[in-house]
């Protein structure tokens, strides 16, 4: 492939293709096929004009060619490496190489000396150098090299010809004419296989860009399929993230759930505990203001036997007793306590039922005290019988249905 580029003039691809090759060659040892490939890269360097990179690579190439008995590739090489000296202008070092290749072609019956001759004798030419020529021309004549040239290429023969055609001119030479017929025969024969190469070539060219271009496509394939799955590798990552974070945030969402309900239920406790205390605290206030009471109801049934007793013989005495007995404004100062301790029960019988008057609220708290009836009489300093007429008004200011039990009732409201 890479040899089919440089004969339709794509250098750059001929070199790009012996660039991987040699790789290849080199990974598996195979030096005779490296070296074949290096000759053929120094090939189109020197078409490129780049002499000192052809002539470096042949320096160290022409021995180890010579180890393999290659005499084709050999033959090639030293032809190649006359016209690179040629080409640097080392005319003596030219003339040495180019006189050895042809000694080394016609000596193992190579058909490439025929080539070599001909750019020697052209080289020749170029430097005037007829006589040289002239002994070129004689060995051409030996029957050695004839079998060669008579199986070479016709373009061979035409140019063959034409450089003898070309020295008899300026020598004037009399095989001039014959020169010219056969330089004019060989050209005729070329051109009409010219027009067939042309054919081909063009057909080679075609199915060559077919070919570039397929392999154009199928790189842009390549980059495509190499981006579609970068982007479904990145797509992925991105999900991935993205499902990790929806997943850690989910965590620490439930973890601060779980530490909200236990900071509640911490402050719930706290709460009952608190309300627990004041309950504590609010049940002893009621316990003492009781103790507080039946110690004052005792005390006034005490001054009132006394004053019976004593009612017809002393006036003085009874009147002291008298003025011993509770005042009926002690039981007032008794609801305000009571108010003090629980002061809910009072503003939530003023919200829900505005309908009772002060004193029946009053009332109420007494009863919430868990007096009995006769208690509250004596602490009121009314009889036993106007405690139950005060508390059937009450329940039937309030509607309250017949079945409740009025104590139980009013325990309910805190």
């Amino acid at each position: 492939m890479g040899n089919l580029y440089f004969k339709l003039g794509n250098y750059k691809y001929a070199l790009n293709t012996f660039k991987e090759i040699k790789k290849d060659f080199t990974n598996t040892e195979d030096e005779y096929n490296l070296q074949k490939t290096l000759i053929s890269e120094v090939n189109v360097y020197f078409e490129l004009k780049e002499y000192i990179k052809c002539k470096e690579i042949l320096d160290s190439s022409i021995s180890k060619i010579e180890k393999y008995n290659d005499r084709e590739l050999l033959t090639f090489t030293l032809c190649l490496d006359a016209k690179i000296n040629e080409a640097l202008n080392f005319s003596s070092s030219a003339r040495k190489k180019y006189k050895k290749a042809i000694k080394y072609g016609i000596t193992n019956n190579q058909l490439r000396v025929v080539f070599t001759v001909i750019e020697y004798g052209n080289f020749l030419m170029i430097n005037k150098d007829y006589e040289t020529l002239n002994e070129l021309k004689i060995e051409t004549e030996k029957d050695d090299f004839q079998k060669l040239l008579e199986i070479s290429t016709t373009e061979d023969k035409m140019r063959f010809y034409k450089l003898l055609y070309n020295y008899a001119l300026i020598t004037k030479d009399n095989k001039l004419n014959f020169y010219s017929d056969k330089a004019e025969k060989y050209n005729l024969i070329l051109k009409n296989k010219y027009n067939l190469y042309q054919v081909k070539e063009l057909q080679t060219r075609y199915k060559l860009q077919i070919t570039e271009k397929e392999k154009i496509n199928l790189e842009q394939l390549h980059e495509i399929e190499k981006k579609r799955l970068y982007i479904v590798l990145l797509s992925i990552t991105i999900a991935f993230i993205f499902v990790a974070y929806l997943f850690q945030r989910n965590k620490t969402k439930s973890k601060l759930l779980l530490l909200n309900l236990e900071k509640q239920n911490i402050e719930n406790k706290l709460k009952d505990i608190q309300i627990k205390q004041q309950k504590g605290k609010i049940k002893k206030q009621e316990t003492d203001i009781l103790a507080q009471t039946f110690k004052t109801i005792e005390a006034n049934k005490e001054i009132k036997y006394l004053t019976l007793d004593i009612e017809n013989n002393n006036p003085e005495k009874i009147k002291i007793l008298q003025n011993e007995k509770i005042s009926k404004k002690y039981w007032e100062k008794l609801i305000k306590k009571f108010e003090t301790i629980n002061p809910l029960f009072i503003s939530t019988l003023i919200e829900k039922y505005p309908i009772l008057t002060k004193g029946e609220r009053d009332f109420c708290c007494l009863i919430k005290m868990n007096l009995s009836n006769k208690e509250i009489a004596n602490l009121t300093q009314i009889s036993p019988e106007s405690v139950i007429t005060k508390k059937y008004r009450i329940v039937k200011k309030l509607n309250l249905k017949k079945e409740i039990d009025f104590n139980q009732w009013l325990n309910t409201i805190d």
